[in-house]
């Protein structure tokens, strides 16, 4: 049964503090005084994530429990109240013209996370399933330990593994060779700050699913800093890390190194104006067998045609499940930007179109057993369209096109029920990506193929007091079967 708003606040109230989770029943009624004010990140995230939990239908006692993990072991990862900084000076960062963060000192007043496009450190998702019955799931930007110099990657990420590993599996051989290659100590890139887009250098994403407690781990690895302060190229560092995880095991060694230079040798064919940069470098914490590689890379041109030549890496032998995957893509693209030609680009300012986050987004998922790259691609609608109400509209129709009635009609639901600030006409912001990948159903035990879309969402700002911007940023994915 759905909560009223009344019960709602009861039941999350911030003197809510159990380690076996939540009951509106035997809460205390003492007031909790939360380390580095938490209490700030739970009204501005936690309130949000709890609300995704319930109108995705988790059972109260998953919600509780997720909701309690959440307060404890998250929150305080996110540090002190950023309005207290905004209000305390002028600003400790800004955004020079070029896009690049531009620290006034060593150390930022506020760490300007490379999560959200206004330095939140959270995203909050979820993902639509084949019948429209909602996963949640978020990543962090854990601030208060990249900005700390005393705490190492490797401790953070054993930290969670420890919190989750009595409902889950949780392996960190390829994210110990992750932090290994592409992080490093925040004393030793104090020099590299002044030329660098972003501080950020990972990120930590948890999964949760509704069947029991059991949450999923994923390390994100952003080699900005890396690559800044050692010389090196950010597609060499890829290289390295290639290298090593193929040969974890010699006794099945794993096609990773061949996989990457597959891609690699696309990218250098492209033109200088498609040329991509690298983003991120992802892998999941489970045991090698079944784990991946997903590098994420950006490319200016932002056109139908771009896509297409990204998604088969220029190549002309194109399976049924890719040529079904970019018939969906071209769908949407043209239920959003009907009559715009394949090789033209969304009629917007330039601005929004050239912004930092504004290019196509791509991650190209390796795996030991893959004899090519599966891609996904992402829209950046949030730049592109006018509200969010033309995205809900069309995800709409492309729902109803592809014959998911249940998600159809369910989505529009979920955006309204979670996002309550606004209407979705007002403007664009909500909605950031739409995204749609390839792959093979084999990952699932079964043979045959299939291709699924994925959407990906923010929740855009809110202003608080006429001073400052609510860092609140939320997300989700649904998928097309």
């Amino acid at each position: 049964m759905k909560m009223t708003d009344s019960s709602f606040k009861q039941a999350f109230r911030l003197d809510a503090h159990h380690p076996r989770g939540f009951d509106a029943a035997d809460l205390p009624s003492s007031s909790i005084i939360y380390p580095h004010n938490s209490a700030f990140w739970w009204k501005t995230t936690g309130t949000v994530f709890a609300r995704m939990l319930e109108e995705a239908s988790y059972s109260p006692p998953l919600l509780h429990s997720y909701v309690n993990f959440y307060r404890t072991y998250v929150l305080p990862e996110f540090g002190p109240d950023p309005l207290s900084y905004i209000l305390a000076s002028s600003g400790s960062h800004r955004t020079a013209s070029n896009g690049i963060l531009s620290p006034s000192s060593e150390k930022h007043g506020y760490f300007p996370s490379y999560m959200t496009d206004d330095h939140s450190p959270v995203e909050l998702s979820c993902i639509f399933g084949g019948e429209g019955s909602p996963i949640i799931r978020f990543a962090i930007d854990p601030i208060m330990r990249q900005e700390n110099a005393n705490t190492p990657a490797m401790k953070l990420f054993e930290k969670f593994a420890s919190r989750i590993s009595s409902s889950s599996t949780v392996d960190l051989e390829w994210c110990e060779i992750c932090v290994e290659e592409l992080t490093i100590a925040p004393d030793d890139c104090s020099d590299a700050l002044s030329t660098i887009r972003y501080p950020s250098q990972y990120f930590i994403g948890f999964e949760f699913s509704k069947m029991k407690t059991d949450i999923s781990m994923k390390a994100y690895f952003l080699p900005e800093t890396v690559a800044a302060v050692m010389g090196l190229s950010k597609f060499d560092l890829i290289t390295n890390v290639t290298r090593r995880l193929s040969c974890l095991d010699s006794r099945t060694p794993l096609n990773l190194f061949d996989l990457w230079n597959t891609t690699l040798s696309f990218f250098h064919s492209l033109p200088p104006q498609l040329a991509p940069s690298v983003e991120i470098i992802a892998v999941d914490c489970v045991p090698s067998d079944g784990n991946r590689l997903k590098v994420y890379v950006r490319t200016p041109r932002v056109t139908l045609s771009t896509i297409k030549r990204f998604m088969t890496l220029d190549s002309s032998d194109v399976s049924t499940t890719m040529s079904e995957t970019l018939e969906q893509v071209s769908i949407f693209w043209r239920l959003l930007f009907a009559d715009l030609g394949e090789d033209d680009e969304p009629r917007v300012e330039q601005q929004r179109l050239r912004h930092l986050t504004g290019g196509l987004m791509f991650y190209y998922e390796l795996r030991g057993t893959y004899s090519r790259p599966f891609p996904k691609v992402y829209i950046p609608v949030r730049h592109l369209c006018n509200n969010d109400e033309e995205i809900v509209s069309a995800m709409e129709r492309l729902y109803a096109r592809v014959g998911n009635q249940d998600a159809m009609r369910r989505y529009r639901q979920f955006v309204e029920g979670v996002f309550t600030h606004r209407p979705l006409a007002d403007h664009a912001g909500i909605h950031t990506y739409d995204s749609s990948v390839c792959k093979l159903k084999r990952l699932l035990s079964d043979p045959s193929a299939r291709t699924s879309s994925n959407f990906y969402l923010i929740r855009d700002s809110i202003e608080i007091n006429a001073i400052s911007r609510l860092f609140i940023h939320a997300s989700f994915f649904t998928t097309i079967p």
